[in-house]
């Protein structure tokens, strides 16, 4: 028998049914946004309770029930690939630790260290191809499928099938039999699974099959952050639906409504809310039919536009499909919005041992750039606060002050958040660790003395300004760390990312002093991010304006070759785009 012949779907677990709720006391008058609601009506066997990992809400996960009627599942979906790019060869070149997919229409570069995509380019590379190939110091083996292209990866010794590689036009991913996917977070709303019925994209799976380095993963044999997630193939119950009933207010200063979400067989776990892109707290009340959770909402309105996006989670924390609607804002102008700067860099810690060189260098560096921010007609702020907290004054404390002054600030405004030191995850969240930490370097430390991603989360929710931006570069404390650290911290940060509604980029490193650059005074992100302020990114379009998603895309593709450059080794960060796009310059 073929490797490939061994590569068929379903799979060999046995099959789960059921649903699960996050556990909470029930619905609460004034929850914030994301908090669990309770659903308790039932009549499926339940599954095995969610693991920890999967609850980065910090709740416990228990067997519930549906309500009546709603027993909807996605069952032995099929994967639909948007635009499908067949693979034409393999080719693996050791010296650079590369592995080669040509199509027709170039060569995907992947690297040998996470298992993803980084880069493409033309056919001259000197490299031969083949149709199979092992993946060199690892224990997987690829074979190209002839009937659709796709990359069949099983075990070099066994050859049992273990996932396989996708390309599309734009995108790629890869996918095991369970249903874990690696795939570019811009992409995942076109990638998705379906029964001809129902569907589901990678989005709304992320938090329940999203195991970042996963080809990596498998290829060391690492231990899988989502190992306990159900097989896709058997079935999931189906998310909340949910619904949005919205008016202005008659003197159009208010947006007034209903948010409605209605289980459809995987409960109602939370509901969230989006105000033009951003996350917004939303108060919740027990709806009067069972399976029905209901939230009143009432917000000011945003001139030129508003539009509201309602999504609601089941207790797998699989998201629904969301509910949009668009309303007009009031006419009134709008008064220019400031920029506030939260900017936060730690070289010492209690412990000698985590000294840093370049995090005090890089925060200060962001500040002069807002500093010096023209102050012109043509500016798209009208002020710039700028709040600098370094080594002693980076406390916990302090920092959580400050995410609280942050809570003042009017919508219009917007808030870049920004992180220089150490961060570490405790396989539940990740966490940023202020000055005081390093007495006890333990994952209980971590704990006991960390900002984790959960609350600042929380915080960012809780900031009125519809614009935030958050940049995050940490690295990692040294004993606390395996293999695949810094993809776990991705995890976690495109959770806060997509719940908060914010646009961050991460560069998340295993050595805590690799990527600083003493011949350029900084660490290589935030040097990327300063050329991209200084006009770089101003290329998508060149309308010299320095825009938030244009400036985080030109960093992530600068820092590779930066790296690659300078430290003979690329640095690849973590760019997760939710929130609408905004100015933070004009040029």
């Amino acid at each position: 028998m073929s490797r490939r012949t061994l590569w068929l779907f379903p799979l060999l677990l046995p099959l789960l049914s059921g649903c699960y709720e996050t556990r909470s006391p029930g619905l609460s008058s004034a929850a914030p946004i994301g908090t669990p609601l309770s659903a308790t009506n039932c009549s499926a066997p339940p599954l095995a309770p969610v693991p920890a990992a999967a609850s980065r809400d910090g709740q416990g996960a228990v067997a519930c029930t549906p309500a009546p009627g709603a027993g909807g599942r996605l069952v032995h979906p099929r994967l639909e690939v948007p635009a499908p790019e067949p693979v034409l060869g393999i080719g693996v070149d050791p010296a650079l630790g590369e592995v080669l997919l040509r199509t027709a229409n170039g060569i995907r570069v992947w690297d040998l260290s996470f298992g993803r995509q980084r880069d493409t380019h033309g056919e001259s590379t000197g490299i031969g191809f083949t149709t199979a190939a092992d993946w060199p110091n690892g224990r997987i083996h690829l074979e190209i499928d002839p009937g659709d292209g796709a990359v069949v990866v099983t075990n070099r010794n066994s050859g049992d099938p273990l996932a396989h590689i996708r390309l599309s036009r734009t995108g790629w991913a890869v996918i095991d039999a369970q249903g874990r996917f690696d795939a570019d977070p811009t992409q995942w709303g076109q990638w998705r699974w379906s029964d001809g019925t129902h569907a589901l994209n990678f989005r709304q799976l992320a938090d329940l099959y999203y195991e970042p380095a996963l080809l990596g993963r498998l290829a060391t044999g690492a231990a899988l952050d989502t190992a306990t997630a159900p097989p896709i193939a058997e079935g999931i119950p189906l998310p909340p639906s949910v619904r949005l009933d919205v008016h202005l207010s008659p003197d159009q200063a208010s947006l007034l409504g209903v948010v409605e979400a209605r289980d459809q067989g995987g409960c109602i776990a939370a509901l969230r809310l989006y105000h033009n892109g951003k996350a917004v707290p939303l108060k919740t009340t027990p709806g009067t039919v069972s399976g029905l959770a209901r939230a009143q909402l009432r917000l000011p309105a945003a001139a030129g536009g508003n539009e509201l996006t309602a999504i609601a989670t089941s207790a797998l924390k699989v998201e629904g499909t969301p509910a949009h609607i668009r309303l007009a804002g009031h006419t009134r102008e709008a008064p220019k919005g400031r920029l506030h700067l939260l900017t936060i860099g730690i070289d010492h810690y209690a412990s000698p041992t985590l000294t840093l060189n370049f995090a005090v260098a890089d925060a200060r560096g962001i500040a002069a750039w807002a500093r010096g921010l023209p102050r012109t007609a043509a500016t798209p702020f009208g002020q710039v606060r700028i709040i600098e907290l370094y080594d002693a004054d980076a406390n916990r404390k302090r920092i959580r002050q400050e995410l609280a002054n942050l809570e003042d600030v009017a919508p219009e405004d917007t808030v870049v958040l920004y992180l220089a030191g150490h961060g570490e995850n405790d396989g539940v969240r990740w966490y940023f660790l202020p000055t005081g930490f390093g007495q006890d370097i333990s994952l209980a430390g971590v704990t006991t003395d960390g900002l984790s991603s959960t609350e600042l989360r929380d915080a960012l929710m809780r900031i009125p300004a519809r614009h935030i931006a958050v940049v995050v570069d940490a690295c990692k404390s040294g004993d606390l760390n395996h293999a695949f650290a810094a993809a776990t911290d991705d995890r976690y940060l495109e959770w806060m990312s997509r719940t908060a509604g914010v646009h961050l980029l991460a560069a998340t490193d295993q050595n805590q002093l690799a990527t600083e650059l003493p011949q350029i005074g900084h660490g290589s992100l935030t040097f990327t991010l300063l050329q991209g302020l200084d006009g770089a990114a101003d290329t998508s379009p060149a309308d010299r304006a320095a825009m938030a998603q244009e400036l985080f895309r030109y960093s992530s593709t600068e820092l590779p070759r930066l790296t690659r450059r300078l430290l003979g080794q690329a640095r690849f960060p973590a760019l997760f785009d939710y929130g609408a796009d905004f100015s933070l310059e004009r040029l």
